[in-house]
C-alpha cells in the first residue's frame, strides 16, 4: 500500500469529521524492540512520507505485531485565516523603567 503522508492527513480529517481550518492532526506510534522484553520506544511522531513508509512496512509483517496508529486532535491557537499573519512579528510590550 502506498499512500503520501498528506494524503492520509487528509483523509483522517474526512473520517473523523473535524475542520483542519481549526484543529491540527499529531499522528504517532509506538515501536517495540524485538529483544524478548519488547521493550517500547517513546512515541515516535509519523511527519513526512519517510515516517509513513516505515510504519506501514512495519504493519506488513504480522497482524500480531502490528503497531497501532495514534491520531490526537490538538485545538489550533487561531484559526487558519483569522488574527495575525503566521509570518508577522510579534514583541510584547514591557514596562520601561524609569531612572
Amino acid at each position: 500500500m502506498s499512500i503520501s503522508f498528506v494524503t492520509l492527513v487528509d483523509k483522517l480529517y474526512e473520517v473523523i469529521g473535524i475542520d483542519k481550518n481549526h484543529f491540527d492532526l499529531e499522528l504517532k506510534v509506538v515501536y517495540k524492540c524485538d529483544g524478548g522484553d519488547g521493550i517500547p520506544i517513546p512515541p515516535t511522531k509519523i511527519t513526512s512520507d519517510s515516517d509513513l513508509k516505515i510504519w506501514l512496512e512495519e504493519m506488513s509483517y504480522s497482524i500480531q505485531n502490528r503497531t497501532p496508529l495514534c491520531v490526537s486532535i490538538l485545538l489550533k491557537l487561531t484559526p487558519v485565516g483569522e488574527g495575525c499573519s503566521q509570518n508577522a512579528s510579534f514583541m510584547p510590550e514591557t514596562e520601561r523603567e524609569n531612572r
